[in-house]
């Protein structure tokens, strides 16, 4: 078996390869019943800042496969009703919400979201947002609340 040597040798037919990308980790806590955008810090990017701690800008036009996953730790127990959104500057692109049976003290789960976002390159920037109707939640670190994107077009 042989290894990829670079990026290139992950081409699919019609389907270009770019190096533009972002993972991006977040921390804090989300409030009872608040539309949270948790303070980010930029893992790996290229082409990619960080602005405000929240707005993810890319330096380059272009469309974003953009998928945003998260957990955290909650004490308060019973069935929420967690969302997890993925806004283009100030407005919502996408969101996916369901349906939790918690347990007090466990790890709550928000749904993945995903969303494909035109960017022009220097104004616009991509958020995540995250809701939950069950009390407060500590984000997990360490990969357990993550953004990753990259540029699928050129």
């Amino acid at each position: 078996m042989t290894q990829a040597r670079d990026l290139a040798d992950f081409a699919i037919a019609g389907y270009p390869v770019t190096a533009d990308f972002f993972v991006a980790s977040y921390s804090g806590s989300v409030s009872n019943s608040t539309l949270t955008f948790p303070t980010a810090s930029l893992t790996s990017s290229n082409n990619v800042t960080l602005a405000n701690n929240v707005e993810i800008t890319p330096s380059v036009a272009g469309r974003f496969l953009v998928v945003f996953y998260c957990c955290g730790s909650m004490t308060a127990a019973g069935g929420f009703t967690p969302s997890a959104y993925i806004y283009k500057n100030t407005s919502s692109l996408h969101v996916v919400s369901g349906i939790r049976n918690h347990t007090g003290g466990a790890v709550l789960d928000w749904p993945t979201v995903s969303a494909i976002v035109d960017v022009n390159g220097s104004t616009d920037y991509i958020k995540a947002a995250l809701f939950t109707n069950g009390g407060a939640v500590t984000l997990s670190g360490s990969g357990g609340c993550t953004a990753v994107g990259f540029r699928i077009d050129q």
